[in-house]
């Protein structure tokens, strides 16, 4: 018997418990705020809700971490290891997420009706101030704060929270993507939630697969979301 080895087991364990919990503690906060701060903006602006609303989470998942002895680094805000090699990931990743997206808006709209978003952005057609701004919030808050948020700080807390192993991290995966669905789904319902849901599940893919580099992946979705809106300034209407 090797009392030294069981004591050392048994703080394994417990350090494992205590980790647990302190992730399950993380995501039911961060989750409970992104909820119940977007409703309250909502009342007040409706088209500014998202923005706002993740851009006070970014704060929060910020204050999250540092109780945790925890930086953004530690979650993949890092330098890449090189400067060829994340434009070479960008553009694959931006196609393939623009790929799925379409993809899975083709395959829902089988079955859903497509939501109408004219009300929030039919305003920048022809309108380039309009659709600069807009493009800058697609960066500063698609394309960075929400990737912080989802790929960055809950696919890892729902990794420490989930049993080890494959299966954890692709649970992980799913989990992560269902929330980043289901927080554009206030003005696009069932449609919005599943195919922002499937993007959600490729970038969280393409983190972990890039060494867990959150860069490619922000780089992508603000370099998709901006196309998205140059799209919407060319439409003739």
């Amino acid at each position: 018997m090797n009392p030294s080895g069981a004591v050392s087991g048994d703080s394994t364990a417990i350090s494992g418990v205590h980790a647990r919990r302190d992730a399950a503690v993380d995501c039911a906060v961060v989750i409970a705020f992104l909820a119940v701060f977007f409703v309250i903006v909502f009342g007040v602006t409706e088209r500014y809700a998202g923005p706002i609303t993740a851009s006070c989470a970014v704060a929060l998942t910020t204050a999250l971490l540092r109780r945790r002895d925890m930086r953004w680094r530690d979650v993949g805000l890092r330098r890449p290891p090189r400067l060829r090699w994340l434009l070479a990931q960008v553009p694959v990743v931006t196609v393939t997420w623009l790929a799925v997206a379409a993809g899975a808006t083709f395959l829902i709209g089988q079955f859903l009706p497509r939501p109408d978003t004219s009300a929030r952005f039919g305003d920048l057609a022809g309108n380039l101030p309009a659709t600069l701004w807009w493009i800058a919030i697609a960066w500063l808050i698609g394309g960075f704060a929400e990737e912080l948020i989802f790929r960055g700080f809950l696919l890892h807390r729902l990794e420490v929270l989930l049993p080890s192993g494959a299966r954890g991290t692709v649970t992980a995966v799913l989990l992560q993507a269902v929330l980043f669905g289901a927080v554009h789904a206030y003005n696009r319902g069932l449609f919005g939630l599943l195919a922002l849901g499937a993007v959600g599940a490729v970038l969280g893919t393409f983190y972990l697969m890039l060494r867990r580099n959150l860069w490619p992946v922000i780089l992508a979705h603000g370099l998709g979301n901006t196309l998205g809106f140059v799209a919407r300034y060319l439409d003739p209407g």
